[in-house]
């Protein structure tokens, strides 16, 4: 929504740039333009594509192209700083979800596949404009695709035939059908599919800017019958049925906007209404109710909804370890190990699930093989706290008490507000009767809000007198 503001406001001022004649004016509005690019921009990469649409106003309406040469020249040449910034951002986009894992490659799924998945989305998303019913916030690539499924060949004969229609209407000197045709295909390209960002293969809030086109073709096609019923001796009663019928349109309209906001009051019926629109078809759907239950405790819930995400998709890392980690809040360690190393196996290989599988192999006593997982937890994120505090944590169960204070300082030293590091390096010095430092650090770790244990804070008492110092 962000996006679509600023390119709007990008293209008023483009509009006011070309119709002005004054060269102070001209700049002004140029720069304007410009810069509501950049906003557009920074809000959405979405907005790379507007350099074309602007090409194309310049094609039609604007008949900015249709002069000299010279002309079309500098109508060309205006436009290398909008290119230069759309590049810049594609660059900057694609890094950034390659970065992420979000962009599939090739072999996760081939060029053919992409290219049929752009051709329905295409039609897809026309056919939801016009008929806006069954919208949900995920619909998912599907596992197989076919390149002769019916969905395929139907999307690519329609494309063919509105493009075929939009150019002869071309030839007859109505260029507005092609623009608009032109406008939609170019401002879906960033997100059709052809770099096939997650799961997804569509996405409802792709259509803000594309949809501008079929309002534009609705509403000129509105007036144009307003203006021809004006010639009829009923005039009063078509215009009547107009309005009647516009009212009924808003009316619905306004009536599945309201049912369709209920949808996301929480993940419970976000997700739920994908289940409900594609049952045992988006993995994806339970995992997200899976988290949902979790996180509000209701583990025995979690695990039905993260063991049905399984059993539809058996190689789905993240809902392993989720799995693993409502297997920890209810104490079965045994499982709970046996996800983790699942999740690993699948891909999972980040610094949570080895810090998590090191947890569980502390609470069963395996310290040496926590000290393994930790340690890797560590290699893949070095300023990983947690991991850090639960190594010097392990080293203490197994009297190695220099280690453990290397590993607790190292965690201070990469957060100094870790009241958990505080509190067990304080222990560790009272443990090597280095009262004075245990001192220090379990203040610290009080002032920082941690839960000391009141026979710790008695056994530091002939030390000094630390509750009144706290006080």
């Amino acid at each position: 929504m962000l996006c679509a503001f600023f390119v709007l406001l990008s293209l008023l001022s483009y509009l006011s740039y070309t119709s002005s004649t004054h060269g102070k004016s001209r700049w002004f509005w140029f720069t304007t333009s410009l810069f509501m690019f950049i906003l557009a921009l920074m809000s959405k990469p979405m907005a790379v594509t507007f350099p074309v649409v602007i090409l194309l106003l310049d094609f039609y309406p604007l008949k900015r192209l249709s002069r000299n040469t010279t002309k079309k020249l500098s109508v060309m040449l205006e436009k290398i700083p909008f290119f230069v910034l759309s590049i810049i951002f594609s660059v900057l986009a694609i890094i950034t979800q390659k970065t992420g894992g979000a962009i599939r490659n090739l072999e996760e799924l081939y060029f053919i596949a992409r290219l049929l998945n752009a051709l329905k989305a295409v039609v897809f998303y026309m056919i939801k404009m016009i008929w806006p019913v069954q919208l949900v916030p995920l619909y998912r690539l599907p596992r197989v695709i076919n390149p002769l499924d019916l969905h395929y060949l139907l999307s690519g004969g329609v494309i063919l035939g509105i493009t075929g229609m939009c150019v002869w209407m071309m030839r007859r000197k109505k260029p507005l059908w092609l623009t608009a045709w032109l406008y939609y295909v170019v401002t879906l390209l960033p997100v059709i599919g052809i770099v096939q960002v997650g799961l997804h293969s569509a996405a409802d809030r792709f259509t803000y800017l594309p949809s501008l086109s079929f309002a534009l073709l609705f509403g000129l096609s509105v007036a144009w019958i307003w203006n021809r019923i004006s010639v009829s001796r009923h005039e009063m009663v078509f215009r009547g049925l107009i309005l009647f019928s516009t009212f009924i349109v808003i009316f619905i309209l306004g009536y599945l906007t309201i049912k369709q906001i209920k949808i996301w009051e929480n993940s419970k019926t976000m997700w739920g209404s994908v289940i409900k629109a594609f049952p045992e078809m988006v993995p994806e759907a339970y995992y997200g109710l899976g988290l949902f239950y979790y996180e509000g405790g209701r583990l025995d819930e979690a695990i039905s909804e993260f063991e049905h995400s399984i059993a539809l998709s058996p190689n789905y890392a993240p809902a392993h370890y989720n799995l693993g980690n409502t297997y920890v809040r209810k104490g079965m360690l045994d499982k709970a190990i046996s996800e983790f190393k699942r999740a690993i196996a699948l891909g999972s290989d980040t610094a949570d699930v080895h810090n998590n599988l090191g947890g569980c192999y502390g609470q069963e006593g395996r310290l040496d093989e926590a000290i393994s997982e930790f340690k890797q937890a560590i290699d893949i994120n070095p300023n990983f706290v947690d991991a850090c505090v639960n190594l010097g944590l392990t080293y203490y169960k197994k009297g190695e008490l220099d280690k453990a204070i290397y590993e607790y300082k190292k965690a201070i030293s990469i957060n100094a507000n870790n009241a958990r590091a505080h509190y067990n390096l304080a222990v560790v010095y009272y443990d090597k009767k280095y009262y004075q430092r245990a001192i220090k650090h379990c203040k610290r770790a009080v002032d920082l809000g941690y839960s000391v244990r009141k026979e710790f804070l008695d056994l530091l008492k002939p030390y000094r007198d630390y509750k009144k110092d706290i006080r």
